[in-house]
């Protein structure tokens, strides 16, 4: 694609404990540092629930997590189940290389996998980088909701 560098080797792989530390890094780049804490009992439920969880990390050629990626299987009762990124993140330094289109390919064929014939992201209205970066991976922007949340604690 226009403007990337080619891309360095990588890797994509399932993620594993040992991934945690440079996950914890990645979301922090997003902003969501506060919600880290309990990061590795989140990782060992996801895991736990089998196969309703797909969660990647991209490597660099030195062994170093440079991205990851969570899917999920959503369920719903109004409309077919489908598959939906939680969250991608590729770290600053090594974006524009292809790591995150990798990591998209990586939650498709994992959906493909489980039958699911449709992909769905949310992003936030402010990262418009993210915005070119899924238009260009085939994502169609649905601007047809808000987002509302309640705290229960």
């Amino acid at each position: 694609m226009e403007g990337r560098s080619p891309t360095p080797p990588a890797d994509i792989r399932p993620m594993g404990p040992e991934d945690l530390d440079a996950v914890e890094r990645l979301c922090r780049i997003l902003g969501y540092a506060p919600q880290t804490a309990g990061l590795q009992e989140r990782f060992a439920a996801l895991v736990a629930d089998g196969e309703g969880n797909g969660l990647f990390v991209a490597l660099d050629g030195s062994g170093a997590v440079t991205g990851f990626v969570h899917v999920f299987r959503r369920p719903m009762l109004e409309d077919a189940f489908c598959a939906q990124i939680q969250a991608v993140v590729v770290d600053r330094a090594a974006r524009r290389q292809g790591i995150g289109a990798r990591l998209v390919r990586a939650a498709e064929e994992w959906a493909r996998q489980h039958g699911l014939r449709r992909l769905v992201l949310y992003s936030r209205s402010d990262r418009d980088d993210a915005h070119g970066f899924y238009a260009e991976e085939g994502f169609e922007s649905e601007l047809i909701c808000t987002r509302f949340v309640k705290d229960l604690g």
